[in-house]
């Protein structure tokens, strides 16, 4: 009979449920309204001890600062202050013993009157040269205050100061105890300053009034703490934690001791936190600004509700009982209905989970019989649904996945820009360049092109200098943000790319490092909408592949400097030739000219400059001729930790003119090379005068900068030992549209007179011919940094 009753007949029935949620109501009201105003009061009480506390600490302190005040005043220490400071390194001297007893008859009785642990007097050196406690003699006198930041003197220089809270252990007898430091300065009858006065605060007494728990109960306590820049520092023994003071810490930002962590940032507040422990408590807390320190008064909330909390349960036993009585009335009726009701609710849930199986089994013929035959039917429907999504959804996925798996290994790189020139895609042959894929989307495409043809291939600049211009197909710009259709799209736009790390990556054949490292084409095509009519296309981006040309180019440029090293050694083997047959005889009969004439002749003067510059010729054409030859001399094992000081022996005294100063770093540890002692040499003399050219070109004068730095490590290449040398100069270094063509042969920004533009290549050659290899960084103004790597004696595998 009760199934066939309407739903809106049921639903009356949960009515009853309304004078249960009334007693909860009045029962939950009424508790948090007595909780708050027992929770004012307790702060209230708090808040009083904490700025009574506060109060009493800084007239504790106030009291202090007056006493030494007074005692800046005597006219004892004005006196002997300077005496015991004249003879403290001899004691037995009558007139330090004549001063150290007038001292005594009236400092100790100020120490002992005002209960210091001690009163001390510094000298303007700052060593402790008076004590008036006999006990700590031995360990301060001559010695500096004891404070741990070492402030107390130097502050104590310039007025009064109070140091931190210290832990001092002393001997055996008086074990270690806690103090403070309080220093002011001591100055004669003229003004002069003649050292510091320093009080040692004994801190027991003071820690006996701050863990004082009147009106805190079993559980409350009283902290004080001191911000140390990311923590609070605990400067007391605690109720709960005895060994707490100097030792335990409330880091910013944790919810643990956030009351202490406000205060000694200079904020006062109350309220409901967590202590040090981890317990609940209710707190006040101030900051205390003569000291920069902050306090906090606490209470567990455990002891402080704990009223409430009896209030608490006497209303849940009320309140139960009367619920109990109405439940037994409606749990009969609820079950009715409940129960169908449920059995719809666990049907939702099972589709959402995916089980398009259930089916609702009811009898009921009122509404809720019709909800459930609606539903069993849209669950059917839902199935068949889902069984065609399914087929049609793996289809998709197992073509999307052979494009992805197409798109992501391929390793051109391949991307896709909006119309604003941002990222949208990219695949991970990006990582090439240093990059994730993800840090990239979004940021805008110049990111990373080189910022020179960011100016020649952005839509954006580009287009304003030929705006009103009509330039032709041939003569049409070609942009990285393209904006064609496919069939004009654009195609080899050489670009260069700014890798993410620069650092130990080449861009280019000779070996050179600097900023720019790839060189790439691309091929890129604007990206619109579909289904549009073409007039109307809305224009989504570009989308584009940039392929790395980086190999094609460095083949290219060795090709070319095969061919300049081969013409130049023609070329120099056929100038070297003419030139030293004269050369030689005009040196000789310079020689016979010396030999002739009188030392303090013209002649004389004149034929050792003619033989000089014969020289100066005769080496120039030497070095020629080993452009266009390959070394023939015999190569032998050599340590290049006895090369370099051979190298430096011939610039060291130019370098010391120059006032360059030199470091090196040559271990003796590293294996020999295979190599021509004599070529190498010859390198090592070229790269020290080029940096001592581009040092004094940036510093013509002495400049702690000017530094020449020559380093020598073993390496691994290929699994395969060899030996690395450094050049690093901090000189003008090399401008980037040259610092290719630094090796190429007569190349030189130096005058006539100071280069031939020959070392570099020279060099490269020398280093060629021994298997190694030579590359260069630079960045112009900074450094120079020239890296040789040669190979060991044993090409041993190191894996």
């Amino acid at each position: 009979m009760f199934r066939n009753l309407k739903i809106r007949t049921k639903l009356t029935l949960t009515f009853v449920s309304l004078i249960v949620f009334s007693i909860l109501a009045i029962s939950y009201v009424g508790f948090h309204i007595a909780k708050k105003s027992l929770k004012s009061t307790r702060i209230a009480e708090l808040k009083s001890i904490s700025n009574l506390k506060v109060n009493r600490i800084e007239t504790f302190f106030l009291e202090r600062k007056g006493n030494i005040k007074t005692a800046q005043g005597y006219y004892n220490i004005k006196t002997n202050l300077p005496i015991v400071t004249q003879f403290a390194n001899d004691r037995t001297n009558p007139a330090y013993i004549a001063a150290k007893r007038m001292l005594d008859g009236q400092l100790k009785t100020f120490q002992n009157v005002y209960g210091y642990k001690d009163f001390m007097l510094v000298s303007p050196g700052g060593k402790i040269v008076y004590v008036t406690n006999e006990a700590h003699a031995e360990t301060d006198l001559d010695h500096p205050l004891p404070d741990p930041d070492g402030k107390a003197f130097e502050e104590g220089k310039e007025g009064t100061y109070i140091s931190v809270v210290f832990l001092r252990i002393r001997n055996k007898m008086e074990g270690s105890d806690f103090g403070i430091l309080i220093t002011a300065p001591a100055h004669d009858f003229r003004g002069k300053f003649i050292g510091v006065i320093a009080f040692e605060v004994d801190m027991k007494p003071f820690y006996e009034f701050i863990q004082d728990t009147t009106g805190l109960g079993e559980s409350g306590e009283t902290l004080i703490g001191l911000n140390k820049g990311d923590h609070a520092l605990f400067l007391n023994p605690l109720r709960h934690d005895a060994e707490a003071a100097l030792k335990r810490k409330a880091i910013f930002g944790k919810i643990y001791a956030f009351p202490i962590q406000e205060a000694v940032q200079g904020r006062n507040g109350s309220g409901l936190s967590i202590d040090y422990r981890g317990k609940k408590i209710i707190a006040a807390w101030r900051h205390i600004p003569s000291l920069d320190w902050g306090l906090v008064a606490k209470i567990d909330t455990s002891e402080a509700f704990a009223i409430i909390t009896h209030l608490r349960n006497i209303t849940i036993i009320i309140a139960v009982t009367g619920i109990m009585a109405i439940v037994a009335i409606a749990v009969f009726l609820s079950k009715k209905v409940a129960k169908p009701i449920q059995k719809l609710i666990e049907g939702t849930r099972r589709i959402s989970k995916g089980d398009l199986t259930y089916r609702i089994n009811t009898k009921a013929m009122d509404e809720i019989g019709e909800l459930a035959a609606s539903f069993n039917e849209m669950t059917f429907q839902l199935g068949e649904s889902k069984k065609k999504l399914n087929d049609y959804a793996l289809s998709l996925e197992e073509k999307e996945e052979k494009y992805r798996t197409l798109v992501q290994t391929i390793p051109d790189i391949i991307y896709k820009i909006d119309e604003n020139g941002c990222f949208t895609f990219l695949n991970n042959s990006i990582r090439t360049l240093g990059y994730e894929p993800e840090e990239i989307i979004g940021k805008h495409f110049s990111m990373i092109l080189h910022p020179d043809d960011v100016e020649s291939c952005s839509r954006s600049v580009v287009l304003q200098k030929y705006a009103n211009k009509v330039t032709g197909d041939k003569k049409a710009p070609n942009f990285f943000d393209e904006r064609r259709t496919k069939d004009r799209m654009t195609r080899n736009l050489e670009i260069r790319l700014m890798p993410k790390i620069h650092e130990g990556r080449e861009s280019n054949t000779t070996g050179i490092k600097g900023p720019i490292t790839s060189f790439c084409e691309v091929t890129a095509t604007g990206d619109y909408e579909a289904d549009v009519s073409i007039k109307d296309k809305k224009l989504l981006g570009t989308l584009g592949i940039i392929r790395d040309i980086s190999e094609k180019i460095k083949l290219q440029a060795e090709s070319i400097r095969a061919g300049q090293l081969a013409a130049t050694g023609e070329l120099a083997a056929g100038v070297a030739h003419e030139i030293n047959n004269p050369i030689y005889g005009i040196i000789n009969l310079a020689q016979l000219v010396v030999d002739e004439s009188d030392k303090d002749s013209r002649a004389h003067k004149f034929g050792k400059l003619i033989m000089e510059e014969g020289n100066r010729i005769a080496d120039l054409t030497k070095k020629l001729l080993s452009l266009s030859r390959s070394t023939t001399d015999k190569k032998r094992p050599v340590q290049i930790y006895e090369l370099i000081p051979n190298s430096l022996k011939l610039t060291k005294v130019q370098l010391e003119k120059d006032n360059i100063i030199f470091k090196d770093n040559i271990s003796k540890d590293i294996p020999a090379i295979i190599a021509n002692p004599q070529e190498i040499h010859q390198v090592f003399l070229n790269l020290i005068q080029n940096a001592r050219y581009a040092l004094n070109e940036k510093y013509p004068d002495k400049d702690k900068d000017k530094i020449l730095e020559i380093s020598c490590n073993k390496v691994l290449i290929d699994d395969y030992e060899y030996v690395r040398i450094i050049f690093y100069d901090r000189g003008i270094g090399i401008p980037e549209n040259i610092l290719t063509k630094v090796i190429s042969p007569f190349f030189t920004t130096k005058s006539p007179a100071k280069g031939t533009g020959i070392g570099l290549s020279i060099s490269q050659n020398i280093i060629s011919n021994h298997n190694g290899k030579m590359t260069i960084e630079s960045i112009p103004g900074e450094f120079t940094k020239v890296v040789i790597d040669l190979p060991a004696t044993e090409l041993t595998i190191k894996k």
